[in-house]
Order: C-alpha cells, then sequence, then structure tokens
C-alpha cells in the first residue's frame, strides 16, 4: 500500500512498530504517465497463475514463443481479462525474439555465432527460427508482421553481451519499415 500511496505523490507515514518504519516519506519524480501511473510489466504464460495476473495488474504483459503459441497465450489472457470485465485492449503485448541485424542472414548468423563463443558457448544446434531472426531490417519486419496481426507491438530485442553495435544502430530502421505496414 504505501509504495502505491508514493507512486500517487503522497507522503507515507507508518505506524510505530510496523515492519517499515517511513515518516514523511516522498517519492520524486513521479511516474512520466502522472501520479498513480506505473506501467506494470508481467511477462510469463502460466494459464492458471501469471496470466489471470497480467489480466488484473499487468499494463504490458511479454512472453517468447512461436506465433501460434503466443496466439493461444493471448486468448487465454484475453478470456481472463473478459472474466474480470477488464477490456483486455488495455493491456500492451510485448515479445522478444533474438534478432541480430545484418544485410546478409549468413553474416547474422556469424556475428550471432561470435557473440556465444564470447560466452563460452559453442554454436551447437542450429538456432531455432521462431527465437532467432538473422537478416536485413525489411526480413525481420516481415518476421514480426504474424505478431503484429495478433497484436504484439513491442519487439524486445534479446541481446547477447556484448551488445551488437550494428543491431543496435539499426533498430530504427526495423522501426521505421514496421510503422508503415
Amino acid at each position: 500500500m504505501a509504495i502505491t500511496l508514493l507512486l500517487r505523490g503522497d507522503t507515507v507515514t507508518t505506524p510505530p512498530g510496523g515492519h517499515y518504519a517511513f515518516d514523511g516519506l516522498r517519492h520524486e519524480p513521479l511516474p512520466w504517465d502522472g501520479p498513480g501511473q506505473l506501467p506494470i510489466l508481467i511477462g510469463g504464460g502460466g494459464e492458471q497463475r501469471t496470466l489471470p495476473i497480467a489480466a488484473r495488474f499487468a499494463s504490458i504483459w511479454h512472453h517468447r514463443g512461436p506465433v501460434e503459441y503466443l496466439a493461444h497465450k493471448r486468448d487465454v489472457l484475453f478470456r481472463a481479462c473478459e472474466a474480470i470485465g477488464r477490456d483486455p485492449t488495455d493491456i500492451e503485448l510485448a515479445f522478444d525474439p533474438h534478432v541480430i541485424i545484418r544485410d546478409e542472414p549468413a553474416d547474422a548468423l556469424a556475428a550471432y555465432e561470435r557473440s556465444l563463443l564470447l560466452h563460452h558457448q559453442g554454436p551447437g544446434d542450429p538456432p531455432d527460427p521462431g527465437e532467432h531472426w538473422f537478416g536485413p531490417p525489411d526480413a525481420i519486419v516481415e518476421r514480426w508482421r504474424p505478431y503484429l496481426a495478433l497484436g504484439f507491438r513491442h519487439l524486445i530485442v534479446d541481446l547477447p553481451t556484448p551488445y551488437d553495435e550494428e543491431t543496435v544502430a539499426r533498430m530504427p530502421e526495423v522501426r521505421s519499415l514496421a510503422a508503415g505496414t
């Protein structure tokens, strides 16, 4: 309760003997959307616990997987919203494939494999095409289209460290292309 009050802009003083001892505590700056408007991102796809919690509290729901899998999980989330009377479109949808941008997909795969070696991991099995998107910006957007059709507007790029500078520098190209879809 104290966090809710603080994010609303209230001053919090707790009663003596409690677990926390706040005396005139204030929080600044307030959330960027305004007092009390802190966006909450909830990730996961558990149908018994996580998705009902996301239906109740999330501003953004985040999960990963192939489009058919995420379509099912989104439908479960939307049914959970409807069961409590919440408009499911109030929740933004996000997902996070591994993305490496290069004009040639083979160069992107090579950059990914170099990043694995830095973490003392070998290439091993070929990367899962549903989770790994390698290629030029237009190919990344093409992969994103079925997710966009489901309502996944937030593409969170999953990059291993050290971050691939070319991918980071070229993400605005992806955004620009996706905005035109």
